[in-house]
């Protein structure tokens, strides 16, 4: 590993920085989430990172440790917990991991997507900052292991490659495009949200 973080802390200090406006982020302990009804204990160790939405700011831990230089591969592996009651009254895209370049620029993402009508999530991965196709269904009130590979490519060759892996099954694969720059940043939390966003959370 490069990289990893169990949050085991209590709060932010394995990661670099945090961008909390607003205060939707924290980081409970399993206690805190037993006393909540239908609340998962955190996936590995004592505590995890949580996020309520309900505004429009990012709330996010950021690490330079995940870059990744041109024309090299790198594996991304987190649990993703959504809540049973996690709801949007207008239909919602917003990421929940940035790759950045100096500036910084996205260059390329995991998004979620809500559907204001029936509060179905999905999740998708995409080159830029936000994805528009290729989602895929994801459960409510369960862990779910995100995985994604991306090859970075800087040249004029458009051989960048991106993968999408929910509990070991590959559910979407993206190709041949270029990034700007290569990767100094690996941003996770909640970025781009509506404020209509604004029921449940997710771990």
């Amino acid at each position: 590993y490069i990289f990893s973080a169990s949050f085991d802390s209590g709060d932010n200090s394995q990661w670099d920085s945090e961008q909390d406006t607003g205060t939707l982020l924290d980081f409970p302990s399993w206690r805190t989430l037993a006393a909540i009804p239908g609340a998962a204990t955190p996936y590995r160790g004592g505590y995890c990172m949580r996020i309520t939405p309900g505004d429009t700011n990012a709330h996010t831990v950021t690490e330079a440790d995940l870059n990744i230089a041109d024309t090299a591969t790198a594996w991304l592996r987190f649990a993703l917990f959504i809540s049973n009651n996690f709801a949007a009254t207008a239909d919602d895209i917003f990421n929940i991991y940035e790759w950045q370049s100096t500036g910084p620029v996205v260059e390329a993402c995991i998004s979620l997507q809500i559907t204001a009508a029936t509060d179905i999530v999905d999740i998708g991965i995409a080159d830029g900052t936000e994805v528009s196709s290729g989602f895929t269904q994801i459960s409510k009130g369960v862990w779910h292991q995100i995985e994604a590979l991306c090859t970075c490519d800087v040249a004029a060759g458009s051989d960048g490659i991106l993968e999408l892996y929910v509990d070991g099954i590959q559910v979407q694969r993206v190709t041949g495009f270029n990034f700007a720059a290569a990767i100094t940043d690996g941003v996770l939390g909640t970025l781009n949200t509506l404020s209509t966003t604004n029921a449940g959370y997710h771990l």
